[in-house]
């Protein structure tokens, strides 16, 4: 069967099929009905490659051009390079008929040049270029390349039972797989780590992950175990503070404990950090929010899950920029990793959603008894600050804390697009005034330094993560 927006060759196996870039890229890459050129931005990450393989990269850092110019391959010339990949002068697809048969070829690559442009391998008569680019309408060859794997390895580490290794592909996104380890009496799967002893690297269950270990190498992860404290709900400010300062655990730090939301059932992880007592995943919740269920911190009945913040994000939408302020919007990531992006007007269960509300949140979707933080920047006095404030110093100090806070880059979503996607950003209960709320911020590329970012404030209609606090 012909992909949609692909055309027959010549009839000849080794012409093959031209594609245009949708249709090579499985429709992920397009613009209108696909014919015309567009605007899409950013590397193809999706094809019609076989699985396990893919569309190589382009331009002067790509594949096709590194095997082409490095001497020690042996393919730095025009008859090696054509005869070594069997590559036939196959024309390509233009205004409804083949062309240039026998005198030029085309293949595309994952790599964008602009707007309007990808690139691509040409091949002529007497010349390779291996960073050239095709406008995306045109009809052109595909050549895929295997994807090179590494192995990821899992230890008990004190627990019971098996589990397969998985491979995990180089440069892209793997979903570890999910705990099938039994549990050591008492404990809960608290998530993996780089170490037996959980002093590395790390990751919750069936988290996305890229690049643990180099081509051909492997990586051990190792199930972490700890105290399981039965439902959140009931989980007092005094029962968190297990091992405060000793197992182990750095000063006003305690143990990781798994708690269970009677709520969803979800499990979350939370600690004891310097005065309070922690979420240290992101919140899940998604559904009816009801004030007669004693298992929520809602004063009224809401639905947080009645728009999406990508379907209903763009211009017009009901999550766009103003409409953004008075309806619940939200996106759930599908993983324990990121949880669930919320607006703020989802965040606290429908009663913060007029642009004129400045005063502090004093309900939300956490659990009953848990509250979002407070977060007023440079305030000795604000949950978020005392998160990351050293008991001797008086700024917002980067330390054991931001470890044990756990916290993960997801991105924001805006106007139905997620961006800035090496950052986090969590949402506190205070207002900056009628549009803004204080967050609190933390980039990937500078791991070390949590802040209350541009004075700490954000319109409403964007999106943040939630972690609920217990303070008593």
């Amino acid at each position: 069967t012909v992909p949609s927006n692909s055309t027959l060759g010549s009839g000849s196996r080794k012409v093959g099929v031209y594609y245009n870039y949708c249709a090579a890229s499985a429709g992920s890459y397009c613009y209108g009905d696909g014919t015309s050129e567009g605007t899409s931005s950013g590397n193809a990450t999706e094809d019609l490659c076989p699985a396990g393989w893919r569309l190589p990269t382009g331009n002067t850092s790509g594949e096709y051009y590194n095997l082409y110019n490095t001497s020690s391959y042996n393919y730095n010339t025009y008859d090696a390079f054509k005869t070594a990949l069997s590559l036939p002068l196959s024309g390509y697809f233009d205004s409804g008929s083949a062309t240039n048969q026998g005198s030029y070829s085309v293949w595309w690559t994952s790599t964008r040049d602009n707007n309007y442009y990808m690139h691509d391998l040409f091949l002529s008569t007497s010349n390779v270029s291996p960073s050239d680019y095709f406008a995306r309408y045109f009809g052109v060859s595909i050549r895929c390349v295997m994807k090179q794997t590494y192995t990821i390895n899992f230890n008990a580490n004190g627990g019971s039972g098996t589990m397969a290794s998985q491979y995990g592909y180089v440069d892209e996104a793997t979903t570890l797989h999910s705990n099938t380890f039994t549990a050591p009496s008492g404990k809960a799967f608290a998530g993996w780590n780089t170490v037996a002893d959980g002093s590395g690297t790390h990751y919750v269950d069936e988290e996305s992950v890229t690049n643990l270990a180099s081509v051909g190498g492997s990586i051990t992860l190792y199930a972490q175990w700890a105290q399981d404290v039965g439902y959140i709900q009931d989980l007092t400010l005094s029962s968190c503070q297990v091992n405060v300062g000793t197992n182990g655990n750095a000063s006003n730090i305690g143990d990781t404990l798994v708690t269970h939301d009677k709520r969803d059932e979800n499990t979350y992880t939370v600690r004891y950090i310097n005065g309070y007592c922690w979420m240290t995943q992101n919140l899940r919740v998604t559904g009816t929010i009801s004030s007669t269920n004693s298992n929520y911190s809602s004063s009224t009945s809401y639905n947080i899950s009645a728009y999406d913040l990508v379907t209903d994000g763009g211009s017009g939408g009901m999550c766009y920029q103003s409409n953004g302020y008075t309806h619940s919007c939200l996106k759930d990531s599908g993983n324990k990793a990121y949880g669930v992006w919320y607006n703020y007007c989802a965040a606290t269960a429908g009663t913060k959603c007029s642009s004129s509300i400045s005063t502090v949140a004093t309900y939300d979707i956490c659990p009953k008894n848990w509250h979002l933080p407070t977060g007023t920047p440079i305030n000795s006095s604000a949950q978020f600050y005392k998160l990351f404030q050293s008991t001797s110093t008086s700024d917002i100090s980067p330390n054991n804390y931001l470890t044990a806070f756990n916290a993960v880059a997801g991105g924001i979503y805006s106007d139905g697009r997620l961006g800035s996607e090496y950052v986090g950003r969590w949402w506190s209960a205070t207002g900056y005034d009628g549009a803004y709320r204080y967050y609190l911020h933390y980039s990937q590329y500078d791991p070390s330094n949590v802040t209350f970012w541009g004075n700490g404030r954000t319109p409403r209609y964007e999106t943040g993560f939630v972690r609920c606090v217990r303070t008593s």
